[in-house]
């Protein structure tokens, strides 16, 4: 079974889900797909190749290539010794880059592979779904059980919002994927009747009800909870894609809408989200003054701190102008307090590229240079973003960061699926690194 034929057995079986089929017609598709699995499992990878990634970066050489995989990455930092280095060091587990040789296994001996080089983690296939998962072994949030919960045209967003009890209780907070915006969450609607099970069997089932080739990545440790949705496609072709109400609406016309609303949101997590759109619809509008206003009212009404550095460090382009000195300084000042005092990592990392770009703009060249090196150092998982931004601003420093990891064969590996026992291959597959 192809990957082709894998990703429309998936689209089949969302549309008995959804369409209510008899129960006998949509357990003999899932018993299809899961055979369906079983045999792109059994497939050999017979060339070899070699990746030096995370976890998460070995995950997504999966993802890319050959089907959805959710994943969830437990970041809580743990003590260990650089003995090369003589010092101590702190990272998480699944934050190590390891390296992983595959030749002549199976994609489910490459999946074993990579468990194995990370303590800690394990990997299963979803008898309900036919979806793959990897998670802790221990403590793991996605393993915790849910109840039955049937959700009628209800956005992504509104589900982790006010939907259901037992998810408002694990505070998941949604995180856009790496270059789109938060609203791709209010515009996935989807209808979806949950029987119950574990919390990845509802994360595979609702990245079955959004679209094609869909993955999650849970990201736990540290009481926080953060949830990616992984699309690899334009957003605007999932099926359960549907354009925002306010879609063709003037900046002042949204806010007098969002301001309406806002006055008769009665639930927590709502008013929250209102507040930041009200906060930059005024900022869009030209009032910076009430713009401050409200994303002060945002910044107190978030329930996390991770929440509340997300939305100031949010705030600083569209309240401070750069081709303005003074507003520029405030805007440098402000991105450096963010630094100094928000430990995590993803904001973090959007700070150092916003503030290397303004400082750019007012030409101090040596202070971004030190910028990017040392958020290189910090977070080689972003090496690479890191490197393209040093190449746009000053390319001739680029070597002065460390290279991105590479394989061993040319960057390219080669995938070839064929049949047990025989040397033909059935089909060839390109990495397509990002």
């Amino acid at each position: 079974m192809n990957v082709w034929l894998f990703s429309r057995a998936r689209v089949a079986l969302l549309c008995l889900m959804s369409t209510g089929v008899s129960g006998a017609a949509e357990s003999q598709l899932v018993s299809n797909q899961q055979a369906g699995t079983s045999v792109l499992l059994a497939k050999t990878i017979s060339i070899g190749w070699s990746t030096n990634e995370t976890l998460l970066g070995h995950i997504e050489v999966i993802r890319h290539t050959i089907m959805p995989i959710g994943l969830e990455i437990d970041i809580t930092k743990k003590r260990e010794i650089d003995v090369s280095k003589k010092l101590f060091k702190e990272e998480s587990v699944g934050g190590h880059v390891v390296s992983v040789t595959v030749s002549n296994d199976t994609l489910a001996g490459v999946l074993d592979k990579i468990v194995n080089q990370y303590l800690g983690y394990t990997w299963r296939l979803d008898g309900s779904t036919a979806c793959i998962d990897v998670y802790p072994t221990d403590n793991a949030v996605c393993a915790k059980t849910l109840t039955p919960y049937s959700i009628k045209a209800q956005s992504i967003e509104g589900i982790f919002a006010n939907s259901m009890p037992e998810l408002k209780e694990l505070n998941i907070g949604l995180a856009p994927q790496y270059g789109r915006a938060r609203p791709i969450y209010q515009n996935l609607i989807v209808d979806l009747d949950f029987q119950g099970g574990t919390l990845m069997d509802f994360l595979n089932r609702l990245t079955l009800a959004i679209g094609e080739r869909v993955s999650w990545t849970l990201e736990s440790g540290y009481k926080q909870l953060t949830l990616i949705f992984n699309v690899p496609t334009d957003v605007r072709t999932l099926y359960s894609y549907k354009p925002a109400w306010d879609e063709g609406m003037s900046a002042s016309e949204k806010l007098a809408k969002k301001k309406e609303l806002l006055v008769k949101a009665t639930n927590d997590a709502e008013r929250r989200h209102l507040l930041l759109d009200v906060a930059v619809l005024y900022a869009e509008t030209g009032d910076k003054l009430m713009a401050a206003k409200i994303f002060d009212d945002a910044i107190q009404a978030a329930v996390s701190d991770e929440d509340r550095c997300v939305i100031k460090e949010e705030s600083v382009q569209l309240l401070h102008a750069i081709n303005k000195p003074a507003e520029a300084e405030r805007a440098i000042e402000i991105y450096r307090e963010i630094l100094r005092s928000c430990p995590y990592e993803r904001t973090r990392v959007k700070a150092i590229l916003d503030l290397a770009y303004v400082l750019y703009s007012v030409d101090r060249e040596a202070e971004v240079v030190a910028l990017l090196k040392d958020g290189a150092d910090q977070y080689p998982r972003s090496v690479d973003l890191i490197r393209k931004t040093m190449k746009a601003y000053y390319p001739s420093h680029l070597e002065e960061l460390p290279q991105p990891p590479v394989t061993t064969s040319n960057g390219i590996p080669l995938i070839f699926y064929q049949s047990q026992g025989s040397n033909r291959p059935e089909k060839e597959i390109h990495f397509n690194f990002k």
